[in-house]
């Protein structure tokens, strides 16, 4: 059971989002201390975690600043080689009695809220932990050209059983055609370019990588220049 709201609880919105972003920037700071002698005993040979790290939606200006704070995150994860891995606090916002809970009786600490409706962050996270980057993706000659590399960090597996999906629309928003390709496994750094022919009338398209049935990665619907 919480503890009872005390006064200096109770702040003016703007100075408790402020010191919310301070205390965010504290532990963005800590984050970035971490070196493989930290390690217990100093063996390196000891994984290390980040065990939690998350911002609440309802302490932010815009959903945009918490996107911004979890990719800066993720970088500092990336460059940490010896981290084995960090748990994000959390998946979903959850009831909770704790002192500051909501009125509604949750805390918005979820990358999806309590009726699992995405909020921007987990599209940020589902786009960062794809085991595949996009590089690239245009109209060339009469086809649609992806290219794609294996990721070179965090997070690294094999990105086996994936597939590019493409859309193709014209000019009236009209889908006319659908095509898919298979991605073959990529290692870390290698390269690929998928090509997909266009029928006649196209003027953008929509893309989406999947690995399995899981949609890993959504680009467009945009207008590309051709090459």
């Amino acid at each position: 059971r919480g503890r009872e709201e005390s006064p200096e609880d109770v702040v003016p919105r703007q100075d408790a989002h402020q010191r919310e972003r301070d205390g965010q920037q504290d532990g963005q700071r800590h984050a970035e201390r971490l070196e493989p002698a930290d390690h217990q005993d100093g063996d390196a040979r000891r994984p290390m975690i980040i065990t939690e790290f998350g911002w609440r939606a309802d302490r932010v200006g815009q959903e945009q600043d918490r996107e911004l704070w979890f990719k800066e995150m993720i970088d500092i994860i990336r460059e940490r080689p010896f981290l084995s891995g960090a748990s994000v606090w959390s998946f979903n916002d959850y009831r909770s009695r704790y002192v500051n809970t909501n009125p509604d009786g949750y805390r918005w600490w979820g990358l999806v809220d309590a009726g699992r409706n995405i909020r921007g962050s987990y599209s940020l996270f589902r786009r960062e932990c794809t085991p595949i980057v996009l590089n690239e993706a245009y109209m060339k000659g009469k086809s649609v050209a992806v290219k794609l590399s294996g990721r070179t960090g965090f997070p690294l597996y094999p990105p086996a059983g994936c597939k590019v999906k493409i859309q193709f629309y014209n000019f009236r928003g009209r889908e006319i055609d659908v095509q898919e390709n298979s991605v073959t496994p990529l290692t870390p750094g290698e390269q690929t370019e998928l090509l997909f022919p266009m029928k006649e009338g196209v003027t953008y398209f929509r893309g989406e990588i999947f690995r399995g049935n899981f949609s890993m990665l959504i680009f467009g619907p945009t207008t590309w220049t051709r090459k």
